[in-house]
């Protein structure tokens, strides 16, 4: 080995050893930042920093509606809170309530938990979920992004690394609202081209949500809600 190549070598070996996690202190608005660091950082093992970061009640904005997504897919489930991050993400959720460094140094083994990626994988479809479900009715959302929020949300029903149960939730529960939603805001008591395409949409995907299991749960409340859907365009034709 030239002395170039052990010197790569030596240099990368220092990188490895003096990696360091980044872990997230969220909190709620208005909280006493300081004093929640003081309690963290007593705690912490010296190859770790910490950031705090505000997570907003609601998501009136789109940057609101990023930190509340990032929430999710790091699994957070009360404030205040420590998330534990490695280059892999998120792999735990402490509560600073009886921290210590005992406790930190036990949970720090979940980093090599064999079900973590299995884990984080469904935190980030909830997570991704709520942030297109929530694009498709914020109100400061331009008309492409809503559009690009429906069209992935219809990109997930077809997933095959989902389950059919989940991508049923998500044709039910996520895609159909957020068409009738846009359908009832272009609808003024006339149909237009447009929201005549969205009303055909929505019973497409009703239909689609039917079809993937008829049996099941989401298949029967698509059916009833596909019914309805039709009993109600033949009593408005019948005012026409």
């Amino acid at each position: 080995m030239n002395r170039l190549a052990a010197t790569l070598v030596l240099f990368l070996g220092f990188l490895t050893c003096s990696a360091h996690e980044d872990w997230v202190l969220f909190h709620a608005p208005g909280a006493n930042v300081e004093a929640l660091l003081e309690r963290v950082t007593s705690c912490l093992p010296d190859d770790v920093a910490v950031s705090p970061r505000e997570l907003p009640r609601q998501s009136a904005k789109s940057e609101d509606l990023r930190v509340q997504c990032d929430a999710l897919a790091d699994g957070v489930r009360f404030l205040p809170c420590l998330v534990l991050r490695d280059e892999k993400g998120a792999y735990a959720l402490l509560s600073l309530s009886g921290l210590t460094p005992k406790k930190i140094e036990q949970i720090r083994q979940l980093a090599s938990s064999p079900g973590r990626e299995e884990l984080a994988e469904q935190r980030r479809v909830v997570a991704t979920l709520f942030y297109l479900r929530a694009l498709t009715c914020m109100p400061d959302v331009s008309e492409e992004l809503r559009a690009s929020a429906l069209d992935r949300l219809e990109q997930m029903t077809e997933l095959s690394t989902l389950s059919l149960q989940l991508r049923q939730f998500i044709t039910l529960n996520c895609l159909y609202p957020a068409l009738m939603q846009l359908y009832s805001e272009r609808y003024d008591g006339t149909h237009t081209s447009q929201s005549e395409q969205l009303f055909r949409r929505a019973v497409d995907v009703l239909e689609k949500a039917r079809d993937m299991d008829p049996l099941s749960r989401y298949g029967r409340i698509a059916y009833d809600l596909r019914e309805q859907l039709r009993a109600a365009r033949l009593q408005a034709q019948s005012f026409d």
